[in-house]
């Protein structure tokens, strides 16, 4: 893309923006840097070389990776699902929820979800971005990866939400090598000695330059720039509610005067230092534990030096002794082996208490949420109360974050924005599992007071619908439910038939009642047009006779005896009008008759359809309850 002055405040814009990010996220990264040395094994500070001592050997005994493996194995026990519902609907999508359950067992995108919360666990900060990748015949597949150097991410500053949802933009930098950047994109990087797409960070200038990919979102509109060296070489639009950037936060805390947010490593480092400690005590006092000591006189073991030194090095060592002094006069004793075990019982009770001391930091036993059966209900409340109050901060975090992700998913899938369209909630996860755990042994307790073999089956089912996540187990359930015999089959077949029929029937009363309204509308609006047409011809006659009356007397040209003619006249017309709109009145009357006829067949075949209906709902209900009663 050809260098502009649009392009130049892009890049200036994420210029300002890592420079902001960097200074509100600083003591979390630094934090992070350090804690990331030390459970990779550098556990001892100066402080302690100079209270063990330089020539000391560094021991250790790292149980911080097992507490972190604590913690995201008991998500892994029972992972997170999304269930997506259409709004316009209230339905659950099915083809999202397919799709979704199928890019979670995803390994990889699976691995970047444990990744991510391995990282949050640990330091305080995870991050998952949702992209496309492509396969190797060249089609696009959504892909999920988690960022490892937490370092290279620029989050957004001004975010309030846990999941980061009111992000505003978001950057990851890859340093990449000055061949790779001309080979990819064409740059002649001859030219470039100072890029304008730099960060703070100390890195090879000579040798690398940064690969910047900078997301906006302005307007509800989100945009993805690619930008290296002096260009921007990628602009694209995305059809996204959210930054596909998404931040997994541990715990929250104080650093440098501020809130921020940490992991177990911070917590644990005390107790760590204890057990390291006692660890390199314990080895000291066995690689320096003294050998075999022999108490006796110097002439009984002359010239056997050798027999005495070497005791220890062999199971059955061979000890010779001088029974007699040189001069053969006095006899001597032999010598004794002293008392010489290594005290290891107060190292050892330290280094008890103190992995038992781990337990109590990180709040989970070692073993984590256990899911045995055999566990009374106290022990499961503790489970429970444990999760609540020590690892719910952790897990839900990543619940609030997969939210996120569910939606850029189903946009990506989709190509256009979801917000409103589609609900998504989260289902399963390790409160499901603790939730599971306590049906378990509940059900367990109450095994030994059902005696009658239908009760037994009873409880036999709702064990097994505790599992229904195994599809073994929900085999076991279908082939346990009672199957209906030939009669109820051939029941079920005729119920069938009967609301098929009653689906017609209304459909027939439906048309009918159309038809009805229809006709009544007719009837009236000829009746109307019937009365006004005999109106207007009687007025018309009227009003042409009375004409021709008063002209004829104008012109004398009319006797007394033709006027009353007239007059007769005029009264067999009306009288004929009259009895044309008596005929018409009559067939008015028929038809009404005839819609009244039609309005009653109605309320006949309404009549019908719900007895059809009754039936079939009691010889349904019948049929019910026989299952129900043989259930049992």
């Amino acid at each position: 893309m050809e260098f502009t002055e649009d392009n130049n405040n892009v890049i200036k814009e994420f210029k300002d923006f890592s420079k902001k990010s960097r200074k509100k996220y600083k003591a979390l990264i630094n934090d992070i840097k350090d804690n990331k040395k030390y459970v990779s094994g550098d556990q001892y500070s100066k402080s302690d070389i100079e209270i063990l001592g330089k020539d000391r050997t560094e021991n250790q005994l790292n149980v911080v990776k097992n507490a972190i493996r604590t913690i995201t194995n008991t998500y892994r026990e029972s992972t997170y699902r999304w269930d997506v519902t259409d709004t316009t609907t209230n339905k659950k999508s099915e083809i999202l929820n397919q799709f979704g359950i199928n890019f979670l067992e995803d390994p990889d995108n699976d691995t970047a979800i444990v990744e991510a919360l391995e990282s949050s666990v640990a330091f305080g900060l995870g991050v998952l971005v949702i992209t496309t990748d492509y396969n190797v015949d060249g089609t696009p597949e959504p892909v999920l990866y988690s960022i490892k150097d937490l370092e290279n991410v620029f989050l957004d500053p001004d975010i309030s939400k846990t999941n980061g949802s009111d992000a505003c933009a978001a950057a990851i930098v890859e340093l990449k090598s000055r061949k790779w950047v001309e080979s990819n994109y064409g740059i002649d990087i001859s030219t470039i000695d100072k890029p304008e797409v730099d960060i703070e960070q100390d890195y090879d200038r000579k040798e690398y330059m940064p690969l910047v990919t900078y997301w906006t979102k302005t307007k509800g509109q989100v945009i993805c720039y690619r930008m290296i060296g002096n260009e921007i070489v990628e602009e694209i639009p995305l059809s996204m509610t959210y930054i596909p950037v998404i931040p997994v936060f541990g715990e929250k805390t104080i650093l440098d005067d501020e809130w921020s947010w940490t992991g177990i490593v911070n917590q644990m480092k005390g107790v760590q230092k204890l057990i390291n400690y006692a660890y390199s005590n314990i080895l000291v006092r066995l690689a320096t534990s003294p050998k075999n000591v022999w108490l006796g006189e110097s002439e009984s073991i002359e010239g056997n030096e050798k027999y005495f030194r070497d005791s220890n090095k062999t199971l059955n060592p061979l000890l010779i002794y001088n029974k007699w002094s040189a001069d053969g006069k006095r006899e001597l004793e032999a010598p004794q082996r002293l008392s010489n075990e290594i005290q290891l019982g107060d190292v050892g009770e330290m280094f008890s208490q103190s992995l038992q001391m781990v337990n109590n930091v990180i709040g989970i036993p070692a073993v984590g949420l256990e899911s045995e059966v055999e566990k009374s209900a106290t022990e499961v409340l503790t489970a429970e109360k444990t999760f609540q109050n020590n690892i719910r901060a952790y897990i839900y975090n990543l619940k609030a974050s997969l939210k996120v992700v569910g939606m850029c998913l189903f946009e990506l899938v989709q190509g256009q924005p979801l917000f409103g369209s589609i609900k998504i909630n989260m289902i399963q996860g390790p409160e499901e599992g603790l939730k599971k755990q306590e049906a378990r042994v509940i059900l367990q307790q109450m095994a030994p007071l059902l005696t009658e073999p239908q009760d037994q089956r009873k409880l036999l089912l709702a064990m097994a619908n505790v599992e229904d996540d195994n599809q073994y187990v929900r085999t076991l359930v279908e082939i346990l439910q009672p199957m209906p015999t030939a009669q109820e089959m051939q029941d079920q077949e005729i119920i069938n038939q009967a609301n098929s029929e009653i689906k017609q029937r209304d459909m027939q009363i439906a048309q009918l009642s159309k038809e009805l309204e229809d006709t009544k509308r007719q009837i009236e609006l000829k009746g109307y047009a019937l009365e006004r047409e005999f109106t207007l011809e009687e007025f018309k006659h009227r009003n042409e006779l009375e004409k021709m009356i008063l002209q004829s007397k104008l012109e004398g040209q009319i006797s007394d005896k033709d006027l009353m003619e007239m007059a007769k006249e005029q009264e067999i017309q009306k009288m004929e009008i009259e009895k044309e709109g008596m005929k018409m009145e009559s067939q008015a009357m028929k038809t009404m008759a005839d819609t009244k006829k039609a309005e009653n067949e109605v309320k006949v075949s309404n009549a019908k359809a719900k007895l059809a209906e009754s039936k079939a709902k009691e010889t349904h209900a019948k049929t019910v309850n026989r299952i129900i009663k043989e259930s049992k």
